[in-house]
């Protein structure tokens, strides 16, 4: 690859290696949104984020739980202190969950930053309603990074009585969330890839193959990794939008991040390339699914062709731009179109 591709991948790397470890997150309210489905789940960036946090430093967790009945939650049974604290949610009228949140959020000591994970926002939008964003913004403090999951193959919760032109919840979370990861699985991802680079269609994983019977597709949650895109808004406003490859600290990679275009050079996956530079990006085939580009001997051919109406540009005068036409073998003289 060249100098500038390197040099913009080691930026991609460090700018999610920023985000994971809460590095800025905790200079100014921050909501980190997980998008996953039931072919891949979210759980490993949420405990990839708390590990870093937690070895960080002194990081208090704040689990508003929808959809765990278990205290201790088996993700973070291996993160969690005796600070930490878990809202059930479930258990509650939202008037209760909310003062507890609250309650939990002035129990942070001074100093101290605190996370407060929302385990499925599915849920906290059927029972927080029209008021999401003042419910979350009520919450945001530069100590406090709010990072909620939602779960994009179950229909967000819209009231029968909500003003049909109001925003729906999923725009509304998307839009006040300074940074979204959508989960993918990887094996799924390269399918997909291998598919666009023969101009095949696009395959259909678990519930989007409309067969009865199939939630989950082979190749889902598996266990060497996830591809993650990642939109993250600048304090200026600006969108940064990259594609990761996130290795479980089990595997071989130790959980080290990579963009995706780096992983495909790393297991000597060839696909067809769109990057700047290649034939598709200059314009020889403009995302068709026939080769539009000239080889260079037809090029070459093109270039050597005079066009007849050159041959009128002489300057033999008189002639009033007429075309010379010079007939071939092949050509059948007739005397009346000659005559014209």
């Amino acid at each position: 690859m060249a100098p500038i591709n390197r040099h913009d991948r080691q930026r991609a790397v460090l700018l999610i290696n920023k985000i994971i470890s809460s590095r800025d997150e905790y200079n100014f309210p921050s909501f980190t949104l997980l998008l996953d489905t039931v072919s891949q789940s979210s759980k490993p960036v949420i405990k990839e984020i708390l590990h870093r946090a937690k070895e960080s430093g002194k990081v208090k967790i704040i689990l508003l739980s929808f959809e765990t009945s278990q205290r201790k939650v088996p993700l973070l049974s291996s993160l969690w202190d005796a600070d930490d604290e878990t809202v059930q949610a479930y258990k509650l009228s939202v008037e209760a969950w909310q003062a507890e949140v609250k309650a939990a959020i002035s129990r942070i000591k001074k100093g101290s930053r605190a996370i407060l994970l929302v385990d499925s926002l599915n849920e906290f939008c059927k029972a927080a309603g029209s008021k999401v964003p003042q419910v979350l913004l009520s919450w945001a403090a530069p100590s406090v990074r709010i990072i909620g999951t939602c779960h994009t193959d179950v229909p967000l919760h819209e009231s029968p009585k909500q003003n049909p032109y109001m925003v729906s919840a999923f725009a509304t979370l998307k839009y006040i969330s300074t940074t979204t990861f959508t989960c993918r699985s990887l094996s799924q991802t390269l399918e997909e890839l291998e598919a666009q680079s023969y101009s095949r269609a696009k395959p259909a994983f678990g519930l989007d193959e409309g067969v009865e019977g199939v939630l989950q597709t082979l190749g889902s949650d598996r266990t060497e990794g996830m591809v993650v895109e990642m939109e993250h808004k600048r304090k200026s406003g600006n969108v940064v939008s990259e594609t990761y490859v996130f290795p479980r600290r089990s595997t071989i990679d130790q959980g080290k991040i990579v963009t995706l275009s780096e992983y495909l050079e790393l297991h000597h996956i060839s696909l067809v390339s769109t990057a700047p530079g290649s034939a598709a990006a200059e314009g020889g085939d403009l995302g068709s699914t026939m080769h539009l580009g000239l080889t260079e001997q037809q090029r070459r051919d093109r270039e050597g062709v005079v066009l007849p109406h050159f041959d009128a540009q002489k300057g033999e005068g008189g002639e009033g731009g007429r075309i010379l036409y010079d007939m071939g073998a092949e050509d059948d003289f007739d005397e009346e179109e000659d005559e014209i």
